[in-house]
């Protein structure tokens, strides 16, 4: 199974010029063994949009389920108090 990293849609259109932006920026931070193996898709239709959302839901309860060590989730815990005592 492979990563996939998605926060939300939205729901109203942003323009082509931010979306190359966002790709610029995020091309130019390291990833896993310096390969940047990146793919971009851009998806405007709305439908698609909620049944790639509810797959990549479905995907991540697997792995955390499976393959997340109840550490991984202690020490993710620590993290969430810590950011929340910053506010």
């Amino acid at each position: 199974m492979s990563r996939r990293s998605v926060i939300e849609f939205l729901r109203e259109g942003v323009s082509i010029g931010l979306l190359k932006n966002v790709i610029k920026v995020v091309n130019s931070v390291p990833s896993k063994v310096n390969k940047q193996p990146r793919h971009f898709t851009i998806v405007k239709n709305n439908l698609l949009k909620e049944k790639i959302r509810n797959a990549e839901e479905t995907e991540w309860q697997k792995y955390y389920k499976d393959c997340t060590p109840d550490s991984w989730f202690q020490d993710l815990k620590k993290l969430i108090r810590y950011i929340i005592s910053l506010c």
